[in-house]
């Protein structure tokens, strides 16, 4: 038996070594911060998620819906189903959907990214499967522009999104598509990429959000690791990206969570850092994170 415990403490470190972020044991401190945060997030009835511009700016609303979706704000993952027209395309806000004075810039693949984290955390297979029918049947893009930022196959900062909607369906129980499948693991590969040439900005940001589809569906592989520490490393003091990588922000999130609020224009943690500051970002950001921190990715 002696001779077995070095090979039994090695076999438990190998078991016990984490594919995600952990997730912390909640304390007073960090519960009574996130409920001081979900009190004081935008909401506004109509729309879930907007910011403060003209009375409230919409135009993000299905990204950030998906996001607090995603992370556990229950209450804004009707918003993004409701945000599907019945033909199966995506606008930007459930009060935007079907208005005839705004006929192409309806959306963009950021809004899809909402949808796609909303599906991976409901499992709506229908509103999946209704997506995935406006996309096919209108040349592979999510809204009727001509400048790629519709367009699902587009290769620019963002990659191919067919890749990652691979991995949704497959999470989902659905059949891929040839065009995720013809994705294989090249978008991991361009998410690498992309997370180390793309401007530090909303640009960046997407690349980590893309990043928790993956390890919420259990594909959390060594080269989107890499990534998130790469994200991780070009914006130092961004907590939701040091969280992506997999260091305990516990503390920091306590510390630093605004404590101002009013309804501003900026999602922290999409800009640089250097740029955070309580009288022009919100706090819905940081109430996603708190929720992460607290729960892990489930």
């Amino acid at each position: 038996m002696k001779k077995l415990l070095p090979f039994l403490s090695l076999l438990i470190c190998a078991c016990g070594s984490r594919e995600k972020p952990p997730v912390i044991v909640p304390n007073n401190a960090l519960n009574s911060t996130i409920e001081r945060l979900r009190s004081e997030v935008p909401f506004n009835e109509q729309v879930g998620f907007c910011t403060a511009y003209n009375g409230c700016d919409d135009g993000d609303s299905t990204i950030r819906n998906g996001q607090l979706c995603f992370s556990g704000e229950d209450r804004y993952c009707a918003y993004v189903k409701n945000t599907i027209g019945s033909d199966g395309r995506i606008w930007r806000s459930v009060r935007r959907v079907d208005n005839t004075w705004e006929l192409s810039d309806t959306a963009s693949r950021d809004q899809l990214l909402g949808v796609l984290l909303y599906l991976v955390k409901t499992h709506d297979v229908d509103t999946a499967k209704k997506v995935l029918h406006y996309i096919q049947s209108h040349h592979n893009q999510v809204c009727p522009i001509s400048d790629g930022r519709c367009d699902v196959s587009n290769l620019s900062f963002m990659g191919p999104m067919w890749g990652t909607m691979r991995i949704v369906w497959n999470h989902l129980g659905l059949t891929p598509t040839w065009e995720m499948l013809a994705s294989n693991a090249g978008d991991e590969s361009t998410i690498l990429a992309s997370a180390m040439s793309v401007p530090v900005n909303y640009q960046l940001h997407l690349q980590a959000n893309q990043i928790l589809i993956y390890m919420h569906c259990g594909v959390y592989t060594n080269i989107l690791k890499t990534a998130a520490v790469k994200i991780a490393a070009r914006d130092p003091d961004n907590l939701f990206y040091a969280w992506l990588a997999g260091t305990d922000v516990t503390q920091l999130f306590i510390d630093k969570a605004p404590k101002k609020f009013d309804q501003k224009l900026k999602w922290s943690f999409q800009n640089p850092m250097t740029e955070y500051s309580e009288t022009t970002d919100n706090v819905g950001s940081w109430l996603m994170l708190g929720d992460l921190i607290q729960k892990g990715v489930m």
